[in-house]
């Protein structure tokens, strides 16, 4: 796989030529173990880091390298450099009604706090035929895949949504003003063995990742998708 690799990561290859492109070849163990490690730089758990690199690869892994590790330093980094997610904090359940649980993430991290809330989404329908889990307190999870197929895995049928807090970047069909987010919906159901259906979108054309990694690499945005 290709892939930009994070701060301080040496790439086993050598380094491109001047004029060349920056691009280099990375194995998928090599990237995985170095974004964890940048997560734990930045004061994740090791475990938690490890989760959210795995998040974060998938990414790159399946083709939707808008939501992969391109996101290290133009996102995740200043994130938790900035405050705006805290490297240490710990989920609060709020309310527990058995198959339904209210949980406040305090500004976790979504790419391993969202993984989480999937498995304990997971524990709860084994227990009672259905897990809803509503967070609060969020922040940006990566790909809703990731999360979904974490249900699929275990032999059932996972659903991720997010409103996206205040983005408002789109409008509402006929609308005059830009009101909604992106709002990914995911649905994970098992099929063939190793390879669950994974559906993973944007309720817009395209996420703005797709648009962000068509303006770093040149690429003209097609029409349709502002």
């Amino acid at each position: 796989m290709t892939s930009t690799l994070p701060d301080g990561a040496v790439p086993r290859s050598a380094g491109p030529a001047p004029g060349e492109s920056r691009e280099v070849t990375v194995a998928y163990e090599t990237l995985l173990d170095e974004t964890a490690a940048f997560f734990v730089r930045l004061g994740l758990p090791e475990g938690r880091a490890r989760l959210a690199a795995e998040a974060l690869c998938y990414g790159d892994l399946t083709g939707m390298d808008s939501h992969g590790v391109f996101n290290l330093a133009r996102l995740y980094g200043p994130l938790l450099r900035s405050g705006g997610a805290d490297p240490a904090a710990e989920p609060l359940v709020l309310r527990d009604l058995g198959p339904c649980v209210v949980v406040d993430h305090r500004r976790a991290l979504g790419l391993w706090a969202a993984s989480e809330a999937m498995d304990l989404a997971v524990e709860r329908a084994a227990r009672c035929g259905i897990g809803l889990v509503s967070v609060r307190g969020a922040t940006h999870f990566g790909c809703a895949g990731v999360h979904a197929k974490r249900a699929a895995d275990r032999g059932m049928i996972g659903v991720v949504a997010s409103n996206c807090g205040g983005q408002r970047i789109a409008r509402p069909p006929l609308g005059a003003a830009a009101l909604l987010g992106t709002n990914p919906l995911s649905v994970a159901a098992p099929a063939l063995a190793g390879r669950p259906f994974v559906l993973d979108m944007s309720t817009t054309v395209v996420p703005t990742g797709r648009v962000r990694t068509a303006a770093r690499d040149g690429r003209e945005a097609p029409e349709g998708w502002l």
